[in-house]
Parts: structure tokens; C-alpha cells; sequence
């Protein structure tokens, strides 16, 4: 660990003990379906994730209680996440479309940004009892037998036939069919939760996740980037910017998370492949 870095291993032990109670909790709940759309009908909210917010959110209160936390149920619509030192993002279930279906392709995600950086994360996939978790330059896969495999994607190269790339598993994605056509692709991953993708690319399983929506929330990467960060990748929107945990509940740009290697390439390519995306969008438009 650097100097400058603050051991957070209190934060992560906490974190990973909550996910996997909050994981248990889904699993018991997940035959319940979905209890009710949200106001903002961004979609399902189930019994799984309030009990699993309330979970997180209670142990975490108890040991930080001088901590802000925002969680995706019981955020307020429209409203700021303000600056503060120390920000836990929480996302109950991600994924919660496959949840509902009864599928295994979610996921509990925690995460900490210290002064507007995502320094802590933990996602654990409850159907498959496999932890990711990271906290600074330190990232680890956790297997259900207990095995602690170190994650490393900084040296990671692209295969000879181009780039494995995670995707949305229930939308076809124009963007995705674009980005087909424009780049060299060996493999589509597709998967529901942000959190996986991202821990695919982690786990060195996937070159890139990248995603043209802008609705992307704080909760959806917090967790996620510390992980990639924390194995040596890369996590920005697609023109390289910084992400910002703070402001808007909305990133607002288009999600790049990668491999060093396929970052370095998708930035020579991506400005001109955004440039015709943008170009057919434009005229498509009636």
C-alpha cells in the first residue's frame, strides 16, 4: 500500500460481510417477484432489494455514522449528491431484471469514494457465492470455496482476432451493433448487471465494457471502478474523462471500463467511431 493511501480494511471487511448477508437475504426473497415499479419508473424495486438496502445500510450507519450513504431505493429523484469526504454508493440488487426472472445475473454492490475517488468496493454475486473486492491499488476475486485470487489486468493484451467485449444481456443495443461494425470483435459477453460486466474485465474474462447510455447512476460504478481501478484497469467515460462521484446522481456520459491495452486502443478509435455514431443518429432522426 502507498503512503499517501488510507488503509481501509475495516471498510472492506464490513462491506464484504454485509454484501454476502444481503445476498443470503435476496436469495431467501427472490421467488417474492417484483413488489412495486418505482415513482420514477426506472424500474422493478422487489422485497430483495429493500431488505438488502436495509441491511447495508444499517451496518454501515453503525460503524461510520458520520459517513453519507446513498443507495439507489431510498434516494430521493431530482435531488444532488453533495460533496462530502467520504461517500458510500450502494446498489441493493444490480440486475434487478434478472432477479425478477428468476436468473442468476445480479449482483450486491458496495462502494466508497473518499474525496469524490471510488477507493473501496465489494460485489458479490449471490447465485454463484463469488466476491469481488478491492480497496486502493489491491483487487481480489473471492471463490465460494474460500480461494483468494489476486487481480491483475495491467499487462493484459488483446488476442489476435480483437476485442471480448461485455454488453447488455436483455437490450440489443444499436450502439452495440455499431460498435460491431467499427471495431475488430472476437466475443460478446453479455451479461444484465453493470457490476459483472465490469469484474469481467477485471477478471481479464473481458477487454471492455462499454456503454452508450447516459443514465448510468453513481451506485451502478462506484463499487465496480474501485474494483478495475484497484486491478489496473480503467474506468471513464468513453472520451477518457474522469468520473465524478458527486453533483448529479447521473454520470451523463457515455462508460468506458477496460483493460489498460484496450483502452490505449479504443481511444485512437473511439472519437471517430462516436463521431458516425452520432452522425447516424442524426440521420435517422425524422
Amino acid at each position: 500500500m502507498k503512503q499517501s493511501e488510507i488503509d481501509l480494511s475495516i471498510e472492506l471487511k464490513l462491506a464484504e460481510l454485509l454484501a454476502r448477508q444481503a445476498g443470503e437475504a435476496t436469495l431467501k426473497l427472490q421467488h417474492l417477484g417484483v413488489a412495486r415499479y418505482k415513482d420514477n419508473h426506472e424500474g422493478p424495486v422487489t422485497e430483495g432489494d429493500l431488505k438488502a438496502e436495509k441491511i447495508i445500510i444499517g451496518g454501515i450507519h453503525e460503524a461510520f455514522p458520520e459517513d453519507l450513504i446513498i443507495s439507489e431505493e431510498s434516494f430521493i429523484s431530482g435531488t444532488e449528491v453533495p460533496k462530502a469526504h467520504r461517500i458510500w454508493f450502494i446498489d441493493p440488487i444490480d440486475g434487478t431484471k434478472s432477479y425478477v426472472s428468476g436468473g442468476e445475473d445480479y449482483a450486491i454492490m458496495i462502494g466508497l469514494a473518499i474525496d469524490g475517488r471510488p477507493k473501496l468496493g465489494v460485489i458479490f454475486a449471490p447465485a454463484t457465492q463469488t466476491l469481488w473486492r478491492a480497496q486502493n491499488d489491491n483487487a481480489e476475486r473471492i471463490e465460494p470455496n474460500g480461494k483468494i485470487v489476486k487481480l491483475n489486468v495491467r499487462d493484459k493484451k488483446l488476442g489476435p482476432n480483437g476485442f471480448r467485449l461485455a454488453v447488455s444481456h436483455h437490450a440489443s443495443s444499436p450502439f452495440t451493433h455499431f460498435l460491431n461494425d467499427n471495431l475488430p470483435v472476437a466475443k460478446v459477453i453479455r451479461k444484465s448487471s453493470v457490476g459483472i460486466k465490469t469484474v469481467l474485465v477485471a477478471d481479464g474474462q473481458a477487454d471492455a465494457y462499454l456503454s452508450s447510455g447516459r443514465n448510468i447512476k453513481l451506485w451502478d460504478t462506484c463499487g465496480p471502478a474501485a474494483i478495475l481501478i484497484g486491478a489496473g484497469g480503467i474506468f471513464s467515460s468513453l472520451q477518457s474523462q474522469e468520473l465524478q462521484f458527486s453533483g448529479n446522481i447521473q454520470h451523463g456520459i457515455e462508460i468506458m471500463a477496460a483493460t489498460p491495452h484496450a483502452a490505449s486502443l479504443l481511444q485512437k478509435k473511439i472519437p471517430e467511431v462516436i463521431k458516425q455514431w452520432n452522425l447516424l443518429k442524426r440521420t435517422k432522426t425524422p
